[in-house]
């Protein structure tokens, strides 16, 4: 089935909707077939970026769909999803380490690649389960959804007219101004130092504005290309921060399962030798250090994206 053209400046609430719903089941199906392949990660990042614009996008739409479809749809992205970011956390965690151990000593680094054929043999069992996940019941009941939601979206009862009748532009201050509204409350509840836990709330309050900028830029244009570039420059800031508490959480769950027990024997099959204990402890003062500069930097990111003129096409 070919997907619908692409909106235009006068697109409609429901040319954007048709749109977006057309968009993710075309990643998801076009990805679908090569997510075993552990050589390239981008069939699985793409995959999961599909899951979660769209899930984003019917929450952007929501004034105008069923709740209980939309719920049900999202609820099912979510399930998906999570179960794609397994393989895709390995994947990054992986490519972030091995980064980190070439700039160690050398015995060091070799060190660090016994930690990192750790992760890798964890993410490829996770890559052959999603596999099989993939072309299961549940993932195929999902894609055949949406697949038929891209001709008939599920709108609410009596909505289905305003959705074709509404210039998308026109709802711009209420779609892309909650989500803008929510991150703002975020920042500005934030405490002087705030938790790693906090910041991550952020960029996913930051993740939200910027993809509903991103489903109206059809019908708005550079205005909303502008936000959504600055907003996704805090995101990026906030998840390389992010990225580096999830290292160290894995190093140090690593590290703590091969430690002595009281008894002198290892709790688990894991034997660490002192060395790569070591490099493990190098690798989190990498991302320690990494951290502590994205904290300097995100506050920068956030006075960009918070300037009025920025946002005056939806204020």
């Amino acid at each position: 089935m070919s997907p619908p053209p692409a909106p235009r400046a006068d697109a409609t609430i429901d040319d954007l909707v048709r749109a977006t719903i057309a968009r993710a089941a075309d990643q998801l199906l076009r990805h679908q077939p090569d997510l075993g392949d552990a050589t390239d990660p981008e069939p699985v990042h793409q995959f999961r970026v599909a899951t979660r614009r769209l899930r984003s996008d019917l929450q952007t739409f929501a004034p105008f769909l069923d709740p209980a479809a939309s719920r049900a749809r999202r609820d099912e992205l979510r399930w998906l999803g999570g179960e794609v970011g397994r393989v895709r956390d390995g994947d990054v965690l992986a490519a972030r380490l091995r980064i980190a151990a070439d700039a160690l000593p050398t015995a060091d680094a070799a060190a660090a690649g016994s930690l990192i054929r750790l992760l890798e043999h964890d993410t490829a069992i996770a890559r052959r389960e999603l596999t099989g996940l993939v072309t299961g019941p549940r993932a195929t009941a999902l894609l055949t959804a949406l697949e038929a939601d891209r001709d008939a979206p599920p709108y609410r009862s009596g909505h289905e007219s305003a959705a074709r009748l509404t210039p998308a532009a026109d709802e711009a201050a209420h779609l892309v101004g909650r989500p803008w509204r929510r991150l703002h409350r975020a920042v500005h509840a934030l405490p002087e130092v705030p938790t790693d836990a906090e910041l991550h709330q952020v960029r996913i309050r930051a993740k939200r504005a910027r993809y509903a900028a991103e489903a109206l830029e059809p019908a708005v244009g550079r205005p909303a290309h502008r936000f959504a570039r600055r907003v996704a420059d805090l995101q990026d800031v906030l998840g390389d921060h992010q990225d580096t508490v999830v290292a160290e959480a894995w190093l140090r769950n690593v590290v703590a399962a091969a430690a002595p027990t009281d008894e002198g024997a290892a709790d688990g099959p894991l034997r660490l030798d002192p060395t790569t204990v070591l490099a493990a402890g190098e690798l989190i003062g990498a991302e320690r250090a990494t951290r502590a500069e994205q904290r300097e930097a995100w506050p920068e990111a956030w006075a960009r994206v918070s300037r009025p003129k920025l946002r005056a096409w939806f204020a």
